[in-house]
């Protein structure tokens, strides 16, 4: 089981990925040829953010997850 430590990092690195690749989603299919169907994948830009939120979706749910552990085992401030 990996600690705390590591799972923060994990994590805080994945989104630092996932930022990366929608600003280059935004760069590459921002009413460029590529965004009007001339070439791969035949999407516009609104297409090509869905499916960057899709194959976000797993990351929002570890994140919720990671802090959701983390506000359970804070002590209680009463």
């Amino acid at each position: 089981m990996a600690t705390r430590r590591t799972q923060g990092t994990v994590i805080g690195v994945l989104w630092l990925v996932y930022i990366v690749a929608l600003v280059m989603v935004v760069i590459m299919f921002q009413d460029k040829p590529i965004s009007r169907g001339f070439g791969f994948p035949h999407m516009p830009l609104y297409g090509a953010v869905t499916w960057w939120f899709f194959f976000a979706i797993p990351l929002i749910g570890s994140t919720w997850g990671y802090f959701n552990d983390w506000k359970d085992r804070a002590p209680d401030a009463t």
